[in-house]
């Protein structure tokens, strides 16, 4: 399976790349219930990469992660 990587960010540790992509949907999603487009909500939820193989440092890659999601505040 080929990785998408849209909207990683292009900088930056190898493994926080792809928080980039959670926090492009979270702004897609925001804007979306701000109703500005109409009644359509969109990407309720996002499920990001993370290599797991990392082992305890992907601690920080899922907190990036959460961190630039509204479930987090």
């Amino acid at each position: 399976m080929e990785l998408s990587e849209t909207q990683y960010h292009a900088d930056g540790p190898e493994e926080m790349r792809p928080v980039g992509e959670v926090a492009f949907v979270e702004g897609l999603a925001t804007e979306s219930a701000s109703g500005k487009y109409g009644h359509t909500q969109v990407a309720a939820a996002i499920i990001g990469y993370a290599d797991l193989k990392l082992g305890e440092r992907v601690a920080p890659v899922l907190d990036a992660m959460q961190a630039a999601s509204s479930d987090s505040r």
